[in-house]
């Protein structure tokens, strides 16, 4: 939707085809800061008007709790409802046209076409990754944003607008079980103190998303941490968001990395739209920009993400002393 609208902005034809409906409540973070804000400022959309701001977090590990920390830099919570609405609304007065219920119709990717399906499905290994999410009101946070580490994954509790609190968690089981449990708060059972904060709120049940193989790390992408582009007509593929790779979710970046990889395709694109550069040679170019923009962000994400996962590691995130590298994952991330 971003990049689309940019390209309305330079007078680019758009269609947008989507399989499913705008909008709709999703497994995400609900939180854009950095260059993600900066490139929605650009377009003219005043994020900060439609969110809450996001100035603190706190950590929380069993029965741990760090004092409220500002953050690096503050961002914004939005829901991604009310967000996705903007941006369609935003790209149709443009003179986008936006394809809802739609499926592309081909086998294969052709020139012209930009590919933001979305994550590529995990496939068999030692863990299944699964992302679970929705919306609360009547919690007390000890900050605007809270990540509480769990013993099979982590929760972030986050305000966005509306005064709602957007609970989403990212967790993991053994790669050969087949069970899942059907209750949301069943996954807090190694947080206590949260799950009894949340077996009191009140929950919005049309915000209720699940998301399940999730290509967390790196057994999706190229050993860098990027999407292959050799293989087969991904050599001429714009790939956006998702679908070009998932940071870790506990980096906070998701949306933002999605609005990168968006805002860097804007100027191949356009140029392509123009006659100046062929599809190959603009696909050239935009994938030289995202290796050289995200390459080793990725890789410290994946490995941050990696060592989060250790007990030993939790218990020593929380101490008092070591707590403040998280500023520098922080800034590495983005």
């Amino acid at each position: 939707m971003s990049c689309g609208i940019a390209l309305r902005q330079r007078g680019v034809p758009v269609t947008v085809i989507e399989s499913g409906e705008y909008p709709r409540h999703k497994v995400c973070g609900e939180f854009v800061s950095g260059r993600g804000a900066e490139f929605l400022s650009s377009l003219g959309i005043d994020i900060a008007r439609l969110g809450a701001d996001v100035q603190a977090i706190s950590f929380h590990n069993d029965s741990t709790n760090s004092a409220p920390l500002s953050l690096p830099e503050p961002g914004i919570g939005i829901s991604r409802y009310r967000f996705d609405f903007t941006l369609v609304e935003t790209l149709k007065k443009l003179g986008g046209h936006v394809k809802s219920s739609t499926r592309f119709q081909s086998d294969r990717w052709e020139e012209g076409y930009v590919c933001a399906t979305g994550r590529r499905r995990q496939t068999k290994r030692k863990w299944k990754w699964y992302g679970l999410k929705a919306h609360v009101s009547d919690v007390e946070l000890a900050s605007d944003l809270e990540l509480h580490l769990t013993g099979n994954g982590y929760v972030g509790l986050c305000r966005v607008d509306g005064g709602k609190i957007n609970v989403c968690g990212l967790f993991r089981r053994s790669g050969d079980s087949a069970g899942r449990s059907p209750n949301f708060l069943e996954h807090f059972s190694s947080a206590p103190s949260l799950r009894e904060r949340l077996v009191h709120a009140k929950w919005d049940e049309h915000s209720f998303a699940a998301v399940s193989a999730l290509p967390i790390g790196f057994e999706h992408s190229s050993r860098r941490g990027l999407a292959t582009f050799h293989v087969g007509d991904e050599a001429k593929q714009f790939l956006l968001g998702d679908a070009l790779s998932m940071i870790p979710p506990f980096t906070g970046n998701g949306m933002s990395f999605a609005l990168e990889s968006a805002s860097l395709a804007v100027d191949p694109l356009a140029s392509y739209s123009g006659g100046e550069l062929s599809w190959s040679e603009a696909s050239t170019f935009f994938q030289t920009a995202t290796r050289k923009r995200f390459r080793r962000r990725l890789s410290v994400a994946n490995a941050a993400q990696n060592l989060l996962m250790l007990s030993f590691c939790k218990r020593l995130f929380m101490r008092p002393e070591i707590i403040g590298i998280w500023r520098h994952v922080f800034s590495r991330t983005r």
